[in-house]
């Protein structure tokens, strides 16, 4: 399963608890996300992640700006190539952007679902959700449970999943005494 949720830190931190959910629904899944360098070290000491990708878009940004195409080409290839050999079954793309349903569309997952699915990036999906109007109060992150609940995660399961790291947790510390 590969979770596309490439920037926006307050929403990587709100859909962190598809985490949970996924490993509850799908407990032998090799579970992997895909996220910018801002975001990743949200995720990087999670042990229920079995894979961190790192795109490094503004790396791809400066190549274009400096007009070396083809190194741009080169490096987009070899990415794509690192997340088909992933041979992953389903894409959750999270962010609902053209960015994120490319990197979706390009992994090779049969199944692709987008969440809501903005700039006509639905279109690169197998699936779009559209998570029904809330009658209630409206929960933080309830797209993400959303998504849960339609592939069928235990109700409870989705619950945010931040996980720090020794050396973070012993930086923090040192500063508390």
């Amino acid at each position: 399963i590969l979770v596309l949720r490439l920037s926006a830190i307050g929403d990587v931190v709100m859909a962190s608890g598809l985490i949970p959910a996924l490993r509850a629904r799908y407990p032998q899944a090799r579970i992997a996300w895909l996220v910018e360098p801002a975001a990743a070290p949200l995720l990087a000491h999670n042990p229920r992640l079995d894979e961190l990708i790192v795109w490094p878009r503004g790396e791809g940004q400066r190549l274009w700006r400096e007009r070396r195409l083809g190194e741009l080409w080169r490096r987009m290839r070899d990415f794509r190539r690192r997340l088909r050999d992933g041979r992953y079954t389903l894409a959750l793309d999270t962010q609902g952007l053209l960015k994120s349903a490319l990197w979706s569309w390009l992994s090779g997952a049969p199944r692709r679902i987008s969440l809501i699915g903005h700039e006509q990036s639905h279109r690169l999906a197998t699936e779009r959700l559209i998570p029904p109007p809330d009658t209630g109060p409206r929960l933080l992150g309830a797209e993400y449970r959303a998504l849960a609940q339609h592939l069928g995660a235990p109700p409870g399961s989705f619950r945010l999943d931040l996980a720090v790291g020794a050396a973070p947790r012993g930086r923090a510390r040192a500063a508390l005494a």
